[in-house]
């Protein structure tokens, strides 16, 4: 099944289930058979991108080609780890396995939007993030048609060239990834490909520009300050105020006021730990997700919580290795709270409900976009919880019981 066939199929059976007074319990049975492996889907790239002529449901004859093809470019790659893919266990979500996933479609002489839907669709991750030098220079050689070692060769000179006509970072604009990427469009020699990378060298140093920018405004929006904390225990009515002037901007703090008019918080409204418990009503603190039923890995890896939020701000501060599944989750689940929080609260309310929903859709793809990060995909079991919860009466309401389900799933 091709892969506009399987998402078409997913659209439909996602538009039956929203019509449908669906248990989240049934509706977590559902998901954890509806969605292909990283096998299964890689199954429809090698019928439809290369040409391999085994049988496709051989792990050996699918594991020998691959190695070979790895091989015909000089890259050197344990068969056990393309053996290990092909029997349902994904590759992670590491800088060593992007660099096999890049090296693998170069082999398979993808080109760059072929390349683009694989990191989209099969590993599910962020494609060609031009802050990094070695992933521009694929971008690059991608785009003009270049091979594997033409990359390596390019990457070589990149790491070794002089830094002494480098600008200060303090002379320099940050150059945002869709900047980069539109300039290395307009380039198509590999000395003019490397002057651009001399010259703008910190710019390439500085990652997630976007997304930090992004993940910093959702924040604000969302958390209280040790101000506002003062003004609510000095002016109590200031929490029923939703208007655009309001005093309290703290989404989570007037959410909680609104369902909880006599208790206060046992958090502090401006901790991250209260901000996230809000977000997920998740008033028992920190359960893990249940190991009662069979997920995908791409949907319970780096799910936000009070812990992956301080390592993306670590990972910020320069403290801790950012990871891109993990801010890309946490900016879609901070939007989504956003957008239907403010619609529960009556801020800026968009009355119609099919343009409710319509808008949601285009600003969250388009946050995503501006961040370097792919649209919501409905083949991505965790982007495949926010489309649905969208679709639905309750967009909050159901989300939280689908995350409730996650925790304390029970086999019968």
């Amino acid at each position: 099944m091709d892969i506009q066939l399987y998402t078409t199929l997913l659209e439909k059976k996602q538009k039956h289930l929203s019509e449908h007074n669906i248990s989240s319990d049934d509706l977590l049975k559902y998901m954890s058979e509806a969605f292909r492996s990283f096998s299964d889907a890689i199954n429809v790239f090698l019928i439809k991108n290369t040409d391999y002529s085994g049988d496709i449901s051989s792990v050996k004859e699918r594991t020998d080609y691959l190695y070979s093809k790895y091989n015909s470019i000089g890259y050197m790659i344990n068969p056990a780890n393309i053996k290990n893919w092909l029997s349902g266990k994904a590759p992670a979500y590491t800088s060593e396995s992007r660099e096999k996933m890049y090296a693998l479609c170069f082999a398979l002489n993808f080109d760059l939007d072929t390349t683009k839907e694989f990191f989209q669709k099969v590993y599910f991750d962020r494609c060609f993030d031009c802050h990094n030098i070695q992933e521009a220079i694929y971008y690059y050689c991608m785009k003009n048609s270049l091979s594997y070692s033409n990359a390596k060769n390019l990457i070589e000179q990149a790491n070794n060239m002089s830094n002494s006509k480098i600008a200060s970072r303090a002379s320099q604009t940050i150059l945002y990834t869709h900047i980069i990427q539109q300039k290395i469009d307009s380039i198509h020699k590999d000395d003019e490909l490397l002057s651009y990378i001399q010259n703008n060298s910190d710019s390439f140093n500085i990652i997630h520009a976007s997304a930090k920018k992004q993940f910093y405004s959702l924040i604000d929006n969302l958390l209280a300050t040790r101000s506002d904390a003062d003004y609510i225990a000095a002016n109590p009515q200031s929490v029923k105020d939703y208007s655009n002037n309001r005093p309290i901007k703290a989404l989570t703090t007037l959410e909680y006021y609104k369902y909880n008019t006599e208790d206060n918080p046992l958090l502090q409204i401006y901790s991250d730990e209260f901000m996230i418990n809000q977000i997920l009503d998740n008033r028992e603190h920190e359960r893990a997700l249940s190991k009662n039923i069979s997920l995908p890995t791409t949907l319970k890896s780096s799910f936000p919580n009070r812990h992956v939020i301080n390592d993306i701000r670590l990972g910020f501060d320069g403290k801790k290795k950012l990871k891109n599944d993990a801010l890309r989750k946490t900016i879609i689940l901070l939007f989504f709270y956003q957008f239907w929080c403010e619609q529960d609260l009556n801020i800026n309310p968009i009355d119609d409900e099919e343009e409710r929903k319509e808008t949601f859709g285009i600003e969250i793809n388009d946050c995503l976009t501006s961040c370097g990060y792919e649209p919501l995909y409905i083949g991505n079991p965790y982007d495949w919880i926010f489309i649905y919860s969208a679709k639905c009466d309750l967009p909050l309401d159901t989300f939280r019981d689908i995350y409730s389900s996650l925790i304390y799933y029970e086999v019968e």
